[in-house]
């Protein structure tokens, strides 16, 4: 998949839209939420094994820690503890600052 560069002042509008294109290449049907408000940003349906996921879309950034391993930063903690609360299960797509697409705890 082609990396795009992230727009600070746009960024959580441009992860949104590479996290559908990202979906839409796994051979997934893609909805978005069309309020700001809800618990997930992206329904995802898998029309050969009729799975729904629920995602939610986060702008992350890499850093380096104290052992100089790269990690990937994000709101994702804070999120998944919120998660815990809801009925249903909202997995966390991170997209880093080069447009990269990165699924949180589960594989895509």
């Amino acid at each position: 998949m082609k990396t795009y560069k992230t727009n600070r002042n746009t960024s959580g509008a441009q992860s949104e839209l590479l996290a559908c294109a990202y979906f839409l290449e796994l051979g997934y049907q893609v909805f978005r939420n069309v309020s700001s408000q809800g618990p997930a940003d992206l329904v995802i349906w898998k029309p050969e094994t009729h799975k729904i996921r629920f995602i939610d879309v986060t702008t992350g950034c890499w850093y380096q820690t104290k052992d100089g391993s790269m990690s990937l930063l994000s709101a994702a903690r804070q999120k998944n503890r919120i998660n815990k609360e809801r009925a249903f299960s909202i997995e966390v797509l991170i997209v880093d600052e080069k447009g990269n697409c990165h699924m949180i705890g589960e594989n895509s």
